[in-house]
């Protein structure tokens, strides 16, 4: 049951942080406290008010749920203000360092008067350091770079959040965005994201940058589970790669576009596990993806076996296969697409996509092809690729109208099987491939 401390310690408990800051501390079970922090919508009082109170609990090592209040102090519904300011010195950001421990919930409300919201900021919410983080609930609207950056954590939870019109920095060559970043710092450092990590029921709309994407997850040694979001008016909606963990994408609507000519858009880009663990399971997720202009490459899920940029190379005999996984189930529209689904192998990296299984996807719209098996060798080097032992079975692609196939199995595929319908189209350049048609 809530309650509210006498005014006089209220009062007390203020003064640490600031005189704008009202908090209520109480006990809510498992040795956590609990604090109360009233927006005043002016910067950087909303920031400095949120930091002090990060820092007394990390200072002391407190496991604590901060709840930002949707109303200030007088009961007018009001925002923290974080900084809105093109100048990137007049932006917030609550950090969250390695001199603090404890784990974290940054609990917002809403509440028929309103709902809790951080506007602006250059990345409101940073965590860099080892322990759990939540955040809930909480209304993010014209964040500068990401709403949420996390470089290291031992249990993630972003769910029920709301992000509007997240913004790259204008002064950067190349504006650049990505709303919900989750990213260790390295490929050689696996233990700076561990733990499970669950990003859940969120709304991303729309990010004002060239390129753009919602959720960004890299050098993750994490059990991660991306369900039932919603991403549009971005590049990619979700990118995950460089892992060593098991990931599940499910029930998720995830819509991506081209931003330019020659530019790259999905719904879904995954690539580069490393070590047995390292699969993935996308099931039962609305995919769309457009290309307003025919001048860039629009795919629904595109999939890498290899380390097309490198990063594996900082790790001694890392491989980065796609193997051992699943797209089933999932609904994909494209408009003026490259490719539905794309599964590419780099020679360059030794690349291999294997034991897959691609089944019981609907497809609609327009695309060159609709689910292509291929090495992808950029650099003219030997194909030393494997794409093996994968499996496409019931796909729905009568509705799906495409340039060269409804399924295309390159030079480099070797013992694949295909299970297409009649009138799909089959372009079969493999060795030992089975088509079976239905």
């Amino acid at each position: 049951m809530k309650y509210f401390l006498p005014a006089a310690m209220i009062m007390a408990v203020s003064a640490l942080v600031s005189s704008a800051l009202a908090e209520e501390i109480s006990s809510t079970g498992a040795g956590r406290e609990r604090v109360v922090i009233f927006p005043t919508g002016v910067f950087p009082d909303d920031v400095d008010n949120v930091q002090a109170a990060i820092d007394e609990l990390g200072g002391k090592g407190a496991n604590a749920v901060l709840v930002l209040k949707a109303r200030n102090e007088t009961g007018i519904a009001t925002d923290f203000n974080f900084g809105t300011d093109p100048d990137p010195a007049r932006r917030g950001s609550v950090f969250l360092h390695d001199d603090h421990s404890g784990a974290i919930e940054f609990r917002g409300e809403h509440t028929d008067h309103g709902q809790t919201t951080i506007i602006g900021g250059n990345i409101p919410l940073h965590m860099v350091r080892r322990d759990k983080l939540t955040v809930r609930n909480i209304h993010f609207r014209r964040a500068f770079r990401n709403a949420i950056r996390v470089q290291a954590t031992t249990g993630l939870v972003i769910e029920d959040n709301m992000f509007v019109d997240t913004e790259g920095l204008v002064d950067d060559l190349f504006p650049i965005t990505v709303v919900i970043s989750v990213a260790g710092q390295t490929v050689a450092s696996p233990d700076d994201i561990t733990g499970d990590v669950v990003i859940r029921r969120n709304v991303i709309d729309n990010a004002n940058a060239l390129f753009s994407d919602g959720i960004s997850l890299f050098f993750t040694n994490a059990r991660t589970l991306v369900i039932d979001n919603y991403v549009s008016g971005v590049n990619v909606g979700l990118r995950y790669d460089v892992y060593r963990g098991p990931i599940v994408i499910r029930g998720n609507d995830l819509m991506g576009e081209v931003a330019g000519p020659d530019f790259f858009g999905a719904g879904i880009e995954i690539g580069c596990g490393i070590g047995d663990a390292a699969r993935a399971s996308i099931r039962n997720n609305y995919i769309a993806v457009e290309d307003r202009d025919t001048v860039g490459f629009a795919v629904g899920i595109s999939v890498f076996g290899g380390d097309v940029a490198g990063w594996s190379s900082e790790v001694p005999d890392a491989q980065c296969p796609f193997r051992h996984s699943s797209i089933i189930g999932n609904e994909i529209a494209v408009a003026n697409g490259f490719d539905a689904i794309e599964f590419y192998t780099f020679a360059a990296s030794k690349g291999r996509v294997v034991d897959n299984i691609i089944a019981h996807n609907s497809f609609r719209g327009t695309a060159l092809n609709g689910i292509i098996l291929e090495n992808f060798d950029f650099l003219g080097t030997s194909p030393e690729v494997e794409t093996s032992g994968n499996r496409i079975i019931n796909n729905d692609l009568g509705e799906l109208l495409v340039d060269e196939a409804h399924v295309f199995l390159g030079e480099s595929t070797d013992s694949n099987l295909a299970v297409v319908e009649e009138g799909d189209i089959v372009t079969d350049l493999g060795t030992n491939n089975r088509v079976i048609r239905r």
